[in-house]
């Protein structure tokens, strides 16, 4: 953050995420954790779906493990994972970020009641 940008406002949002609601608290606007959270969504479902695995903490590991290895074949060798669109590669690296923040954050932070 430059030295003439005001502080951004840190505030809790809630997300779904795998029919799980958290709440997460973070200086980012409403919509964009929206569309992390509904990355992440989609990547834990899909994990889910193909493993077969049943129990949260093992897909949350296994999807962190997958878009991990995306992130570092982006940053290391500057190509998209199998399957990617190459045009849509800093995109998709920004968004692999947002989501290791958004993990992050929400490891901080106890599922909302």
């Amino acid at each position: 953050m430059s030295e003439s940008s005001p502080p951004r406002r840190r505030r809790a949002i809630n997300v779904r995420i795998i029919g799980k609601e958290y709440r997460v608290v973070t200086d980012r606007d409403e919509q964009w954790m929206l569309r992390v959270a509904e990355l992440v969504d989609k990547a834990m479902a899909r994990v889910r779906d193909e493993t077969e695995t049943v129990d949260s903490l093992d897909v949350a590991v296994l999807t962190a493990l997958q878009l991990a290895q995306n992130l570092i074949i982006l940053r290391d060798e500057g190509v998209a994972p199998p399957g990617a669109d190459r045009a849509r590669n800093r995109a998709d690296a920004q968004r692999l970020r947002d989501v290791i923040q958004l993990a992050e954050e929400a490891l901080r932070v106890e599922p909302s009641a």
